[in-house]
């Protein structure tokens, strides 16, 4: 989830330089939230159905 974080750093970085705007960085970061924790999900499951230790 490397990435996500990555993304969530530039959307923060990019509001600070006013570069975004409050409203849309909440939005946005919200999103990635929400994102990171399906493809957690999802991870999970596809390693339980593998039978690797999650």
């Amino acid at each position: 989830m490397g990435s996500g974080a990555e993304l969530s750093y530039h959307f923060l970085l990019a509001r600070d330089l006013g570069l975004m705007r409050a409203a849309e960085y909440e939005v946005l970061t919200a999103n990635i939230s929400e994102i990171m924790r399906m493809l957690s999900a999802l991870s999970a499951k596809l390693k339980a159905a593998r039978g690797v230790g999650v």
